[in-house]
């Protein structure tokens, strides 16, 4: 049984159990949270420094390598293009360039079997130089005198006063006839062997000097009627020199005309009375074999 003072103590608790908190005394619990709080998380404002630092930079490096990055594939693409590009422009060019050598061979083809007319449009874009005897492709009216740029009494030591004309028009070809006057003259003799092709050469380069992609075809010495000019052609003197000429031509890439086949050794019925120059009739023949030993060149080297 309970007694009558325990009944007073258990009203006090309940009363006092259910009385709500004072108000300083909520303020005093929740400052005191505040501070456990504050102790259990304490900032220290080096180390904020330090790892904002280091995230800006984190952010800065994967921006700048990025950056980079996107420079560095920019920049292989422009290169891959133009690498393209050249690479499409040279084959259009390789492909123009053959198609331009295929319909020449074909015109030199056409103009070698047909009568003189056609034949004399073949050298239109080229240039002649030689002596007395290449002036006659001029003199007989065969081809204009800004074609044929011989001129009587020249040898190879006067190529340098022609050089100019020579390869101002850009020709595509540049036939050369020298020999009659040089043979008289022993040029080239004091350089040895190979001397009148040394000097030869020199002076053909200092036209190419000017006019690169002409081609070069040189005609050997076409020897004079047997019997007469026998200082031309003693002691082998004039096979040695067709010798040095083709030796040039050969070192050179140039072509050699070989034109043994007209004189047949000075037999051949090819001569003026004086067995050193030609009538008219012959140089339809001749010029009809210098342009079929450049046609027969190109048309074994194929363009690049």
């Amino acid at each position: 049984m309970t007694t009558k003072n325990e009944q007073n103590d258990l009203t006090k608790e309940n009363n006092s159990s259910n009385q709500a908190p004072s108000p300083s005394h909520t303020v005093q619990k929740i400052n005191k949270e505040k501070h456990a709080a504050h102790k259990k998380v304490k900032f220290n404002s080096k180390t904020v420094g330090v790892g904002v630092l280091v995230v800006a930079l984190s952010i800065t490096g994967v921006f700048f390598f990025k950056n980079r990055n996107k420079q560095s594939t920019y920049a292989q693409g422009i290169a891959y293009l133009e690498e393209l590009q050249n690479r499409d422009e040279a084959a259009i060019s390789a492909k123009i360039s053959e198609r331009d050598r295929q319909e020449r061979l074909q015109e030199i083809a056409e103009g070698i079997g047909s009568d003189d007319s056609r034949l004399w449009a073949l050298f239109r874009d080229s240039v002649i130089l030689g002596d007395s005897r290449a002036v006659g492709f001029k003199e007989y009216g065969y081809l204009p005198e800004n074609v044929c740029l011989a001129r009587i009494g020249d040898s190879i030591l006067a190529l340098p006063q022609v050089t100019q004309a020579a390869a101002a028009s850009k020709p595509e070809v540049i036939y050369l006839s020298y020999g009659a006057n040089d043979l008289v003259m022993d040029i080239g003799a004091d350089r040895g062997e190979d001397g009148y092709g040394l000097v030869y050469e020199e002076y053909i380069k200092q036209i190419l000097a000017l006019t690169p992609n002409s081609k070069i075809v040189v005609n050997g010495i076409i020897a004079p009627r047997a019997g007469t000019m026998t200082n031309y052609t003693e002691n082998g003197r004039l096979e040695a020199i067709n010798a040095q000429i083709q030796r040039m031509c050969e070192r050179n890439n140039w072509i050699y005309v070989d034109n043994t086949v007209l004189d047949d050794n000075g037999n051949a019925p090819i001569y003026e009375p004086d067995g050193l120059h030609f009538p008219a009739s012959f140089y339809p023949q001749w010029g009809r074999h210098m342009i079929t030993a450049y046609y027969n060149a190109i048309n074994t080297v194929p363009t690049p």
